[in-house]
């Protein structure tokens, strides 16, 4: 007696209970390999990428980017091997929401894609990468860069949405450079002691301007827009003054 079962003649109900009793990563691999089950399959997928770490390292490309046109926020880590050039560029082609890249990256110059999506980067310990050239992230509302000892270089003239940045204990770099970044709201400087002044004053929607330890950077010397307050701490040992820093990253 044949007991094959065609997939597509069950109820839509039964298709999403069996789909129930896949892993995560598996529906979203079966839905990207399985057009005619999408509509069946999306309901069941309840998961965020940037939650599952290691389960999600060997999603396909398709997968990721069916998970984003889901409303999934995607999250690519850097996990596992150097991140390499190539790396890098293949990410930023499929449909990741945030990229996140650590100590494991290699790289001196990265190239992104320029149909990214990336709306989140977080660069930090990348104690190779000399320039980023941040032009091509058109959709970038976040950055942070942190602890990055060789990085000269932040270009960043077509980030136009950006509304966060953040800089920390980047050694050699020696300009902050964010005309036209006409979304900008928070800017946060740590730790940055090569760079001496800071031109702010065309940002009309900056709201917050944050200057931590940066030694050669007086209040004097950033030029906001009036009403902007500049907050200066030269001194962040006491918990107190953690905790305020902490929310205003928030």
């Amino acid at each position: 007696m044949n007991t094959d079962v065609n997939v597509y003649s069950l109820p839509n109900d039964m298709l999403r209970y069996l789909a129930g009793a896949l892993s995560d990563p598996d529906k979203l691999r079966l839905a990207a390999s399985t057009p005619a089950l999408r509509h069946v399959l999306a309901p069941v997928v309840e998961v965020h990428l940037a939650e599952l770490k290691r389960s999600y390292d060997s999603l396909s490309d398709d997968s990721v980017r069916y998970a984003a046109r889901l409303g999934y926020r995607t999250t690519y880590r850097g996990a596992g091997e150097k991140v390499t050039d190539a790396e890098v560029l293949r990410v930023s082609r499929a449909a990741y929401k945030a990229l996140y890249l650590g100590p494991r990256c290699s790289v001196q110059k990265p190239v992104l894609d320029e149909k990214n999506e990336v709306e989140d980067l977080r660069v930090a310990a990348c104690h190779d990468l000399v320039s980023l050239d941040a032009t091509s992230l058109t959709h970038l509302e976040r950055l942070d860069v942190v602890n990055c000892s060789s990085l000269k270089d932040l270009q960043l003239s077509k980030c136009h949405r950006l509304k966060s940045l953040s800089l920390l204990s980047c050694d050699k770099l020696l300009d902050v450079n964010v005309c036209g970044l006409s979304s900008l709201r928070s800017l946060h400087l740590e730790d940055l002691q090569g760079v001496t002044h800071v031109d702010l004053s065309e940002l009309k929607n900056l709201k917050r301007v944050t200057v931590v330890n940066c030694r050669n950077l007086s209040r004097q010397n950033v030029k906001v827009p009036k009403g902007v307050t500049v907050t200066c701490y030269s001194d962040v040992s006491d918990t107190a003054t953690r905790v305020e820093l902490l929310r205003s990253r928030l």
